[in-house]
């Protein structure tokens, strides 16, 4: 017993180095944005600033080769999943597929590999498949983005890691109702 924990030691120290470790730098602008985006008051311009001088630091990661693991991967493609143009989403779609392979097992990077998806058909004014992009109508209500329901079934969302059709829809009328009573509670205090 003793023999083959040592051999599993062994082959996991192996791997890392094979792999490498998870950057811890890419993992600090991970965090920042996501905490970003948690804010109460989130200011859009700084933010999308922000976002940017994250996306040139992470290119620089993968220029100079510092982007090795399946966690690194996956939290370079949430960076670039937030950016605006084509490009930046194909990007995030082609570093989820990358660490997908990497860890078939990672959900994280399953999902990445279907919201960037829906992102890059939307960007190209199409219906979405995988129902994971909202987006707000004129009253500032979230509504689940225009999806084609004939492509993914509910049990392909759930092989992808993203939530099945009609949690999807949930999910938007459980934000608007938190924003709605973030609203009222935010007004009661002004009295």
């Amino acid at each position: 017993m003793r023999h083959k924990s040592v051999v599993l030691l062994c082959s996991l120290f192996f791997i890392q180095l094979a792999y490498g470790a998870d950057n811890v730098q890419l993992s600090l602008l991970y965090r920042a944005d996501q905490a970003a985006r948690q804010k109460e008051n989130v200011n859009w311009n700084l933010l999308k600033s922000k976002d940017e001088e994250r996306r040139m630091a992470v290119l620089l990661m993968i220029k100079n080769g510092e982007i090795t693991t399946a966690t690194d991967y996956s939290n370079a493609a949430m960076i670039f999943h937030h950016g605006d143009s084509e490009g930046e989403i194909r990007l995030a779609h082609s570093l989820a597929v990358i660490g997908s392979a990497i860890d078939p097992t990672d959900t994280n990077l399953n999902w990445m590999k279907a919201a960037s998806w829906d992102r890059l058909l939307i960007s190209f004014n199409q219906p979405q498949w995988y129902a994971t992009q909202l987006i707000r109508d004129e009253n500032g209500r979230f509504e689940l983005y225009q999806v084609n329901e004939d492509v993914i079934t509910d049990d392909e969302r759930i092989y992808w890691s993203v939530l099945t059709l009609k949690e999807a829809k949930e999910r938007a009328n459980s934000l608007n109702n938190e924003s709605l009573l973030l609203r009222q509670m935010l007004a009661m205090e002004r009295n």
